[in-house]
């Protein structure tokens, strides 16, 4: 259950519905060639359809309330991922940020590349020392404030 939540976040994530992912996801589909290059350009159009569709289904979570990413632009990851499915929130990344457990893998190594939602990263170093281990915390808490700009002091415990 979701414990605490910033209320600026929760108007900033009304915005937040592009997805950077979906172009990345319609390169990595397109078919290999045995030579090492990329397929011919007919089907490029089956990848493409994929982000799409792809976007469009986050998008649809996420305006059903079924989709909260604690990213800056929301992951694929939860909307792929079988298991996540048949869940009430599909994805629940920024409710377990805000708890201090660790967000899908996706989430995770997007927050490290300042790609988190800037509203939750007072979060982030104690939600992914939940995945990593209490010892790299203070680690983490370096990273989070060279990437984010919030010093270790003020970062939730």
């Amino acid at each position: 259950m979701l414990t605490r939540i910033p209320t600026a976040f929760a108007r900033y994530a009304v915005g937040t519905l592009a997805i950077a992912a979906a172009a990345a996801a319609g390169y990595w589909a397109a078919p290999l060639l045995h030579d090492g290059g990329r397929a011919a350009p007919q089907g490029a159009a089956e990848p493409r359809a994929l982000s799409a569709e792809v976007s469009e289904g986050v998008r649809a979570l996420i305006a059903s309330g079924r989709y909260q990413c604690c990213l800056q632009n929301p992951c694929t990851y939860c909307f792929t991922d079988p298991s996540h499915q048949e869940r009430a929130l599909v994805c629940d990344c920024l409710e377990e940020v805000v708890n201090g457990e660790a967000p899908c893998g996706e989430c995770l190594g997007e927050i490290l590349e300042g790609k988190g939602n800037p509203l939750l990263a007072e979060y982030f170093a104690a939600a992914i020392s939940d995945s990593l281990g209490e010892a790299y915390l203070p680690v983490l808490r370096e990273k989070i404030e060279a990437t984010y700009g919030i010093p270790a002091a003020q970062q939730v415990e």
